[in-house]
């Protein structure tokens, strides 16, 4: 910690205030970050009322979780919260943990320990301080019950009214005008865009093949893509000054700036139900799906209400300056960089939406219709087979948005490649304990992963045999085989590498598991009091109010 941060804090202590000090120069840095031309006059609004068409779910805390700076809760104490009184708190860390050094320890654990999840009760704790003295150092507390541990409870606001996020809205909405650019991008440019995608993923896919990654790939999949697009707009204004100067990769570069989704009204308690879930397991044979779990069932707390008397509102808003403003910024030269934005007020955003909806609607339901109809997924065939609706959008948790939507760009040209033909080695080095090892070809050593394999032949990877394997990059870009097969192998001969298919296919639709047999793709899907599945989650319409 800086001399001059400290001393501001000190003084902090004991008068409350920090005024006599200016602004540090890094402190006027932030506040000048904002442009000023992000609060345009002209602002595109839209009022929405939700349906639910099958239950909607998104996660909330059951009130155990880190409050930050500003609350903290008693040990043992589940049904109230205290907000903290910052003056009040440095006086009593002065006078009764040390002096200055306790001031000193605090100031420090602000500037570097404040996002740890335990928040400033894990402090308390660190200190040994004395949660009988709670009133002390607060200006009061709150009732904020931890409920008992039970179904996942649904996400609810300050005053345990629930609700749906203006960002999980916003998330769906990111996803839709996601897959609208790379399906405009596609159509324009095939060829390089295949290429461009090709390499984008062969950069990623390593990472997705080492042991305990896989869960985090397609988040991490979609920043990348989620950079390359929305973000590196060279922003300008004639009310823009060096001062303001924004670098490429600020947030404030990001197009959705432009729009703001308020959350909805409160969501009645009776349109609130608990709900059993099961994990449906959709192979890639569609003869064989199951429930992953058929004895054990999850539950959670879903919104479901068709009825106006039970239906929530949101706005959607749309900053009209701002994004003209993006649209007529440059943005750094590139492939990734190549494209319009696709919408211009919020009637042609949300068509964006709808459309995508229909694309995935349709897509889900030509998928079930390849299931035998006596199968546990009748029920779900059945709801698709009914029609998408014309506002159809799809929030919450368990509508895996991300891996639908790169199914469905990449489903459009299945026979992507990348022009590498299969080279020829053997292995010297394996550590099976590690699941890696070393190819020798030529003077070179190509590092490998075993699930570069075919599943069958994992278990024959040793030192000495032969293989055949196509070559690309690994994390560190150093060379790697993206795809490895032992001479000895019974599986097909092994082909030029289809990247993008193994992406659709292995990647955005899941992994090996523990049951022995490669499930594509995992579906969150609700119960029936009979115990099959019934509907899918998260499927609501919209209807402008």
């Amino acid at each position: 910690m800086s001399r001059r941060t400290l001393q501001v804090f000190i003084l902090t202590v004991f008068t409350g205030s920090a005024r006599r000090f200016p602004c540090p120069a890094k402190c006027r840095r932030k506040i000048m970050d904002k442009p000023p031309f992000l609060t345009g006059a002209k602002i595109d609004v839209r009022r929405y009322r939700i349906s639910t068409l099958s239950p909607v779910h998104i996660s909330g805390s059951d009130g155990s979780v880190d409050y930050g700076q500003s609350f903290f809760r008693k040990k043992g104490d589940n049904n109230y919260i205290y907000l903290l009184d910052t003056p009040k708190f440095q006086k009593y860390l002065y006078v009764n943990h040390g002096g200055l050094d306790a001031v000193k320890r605090f100031a420090d654990w602000i500037e570097n320990d404040r996002n740890t999840k335990k928040g400033i009760t894990g402090f308390l704790q660190s200190i040994g301080f004395d949660f009988n003295n709670s009133h002390k150092v607060s200006k009061g507390k709150v009732h904020a019950q931890v409920k008992d541990r039970g179904p996942t409870r649904f996400i609810r606001n300050g005053i345990n009214r629930a609700y749906i996020p203006g960002s999980s809205i916003k998330g769906a909405i990111r996803t839709a005008v996601l897959w609208k650019i790379l399906k405009d991008m596609r159509a324009k440019k095939s060829q390089e865009f295949d290429r461009e995608m090709a390499s984008f993923v062969e950069k990623h896919y390593l990472e997705f093949q080492k042991d305990g990654r896989k869960p985090k790939f397609k988040e991490t999949f979609s920043e990348g893509l989620v950079d390359r697009l929305f973000q590196g707009f060279l922003l300008k204004s004639p009310r823009m000054t060096k001062e303001h100067a924004i670098d490429k990769k600020s947030p404030f570069t990001d197009i959705f700036k432009a729009i703001k989704i308020k959350d909805s009204t409160p969501i009645e308690e009776k349109a609130l139900s608990e709900k059993r879930w099961d994990v449906l397991s959709l192979r890639g044979n569609p003869l064989a799906p199951y429930v992953k779990f058929p004895d054990k069932y999850f539950r959670l707390e879903a919104y479901l209400a068709a009825e106006k008397d039970k239906s929530v509102l949101f706005e959607v808003l749309v900053d009209m300056e701002l994004l003209e403003n993006f649209r007529e910024s440059k943005r750094q030269p590139g492939f990734w960089s190549d494209y319009l934005i696709p919408f211009k007020n919020v009637d042609e955003l949300m068509k964006i939406v709808f459309s995508f909806s229909s694309a995935i609607w349709r897509e889900l339901e030509s998928y079930y219709a390849k299931w035998p109809k006596n199968n546990c997924s009748k029920n779900i065939y059945d709801f698709y087979h009914n029609g998408v609706p014309e506002t159809a959008m799809r929030v919450g948790w368990g509508t895996g948005l991300l891996g639908t939507t790169m199914a469905l760009i990449l489903k459009e040209n299945p026979d992507l490649t990348i022009d590498k033909p299969a080279n020829s080695g053997k292995i010297f080095k394996y550590f099976a304990d590690k699941g890696f090892g070393f190819i020798k070809f030529g003077k070179k050593e190509i590092f490998f992963h075993k699930s570069a394999a075919p599943h069958e032949d994992q278990n024959n990877i040793s030192v000495g045999a032969s293989v055949s394997f196509v070559s690309g990059t690994g994390r560190n870009g150093r060379p790697a085989a993206t795809s490895v097969q032992i001479s000895s192998s019974t599986s097909p001969p092994l082909r030029p590498r289809h990247i993008l298919e193994q992406l659709r296919d292995d990647v955005i639709h899941g992994r090996q598991n523990n049951f022995g047999t490669h499930v594509p793709k995992s579906a969150k899907v609700i119960r029936n009091a009979s115990g099959k599945p019934k509907t899918p989650l998260g499927w609501i319409t919209l209807e402008e109010a």
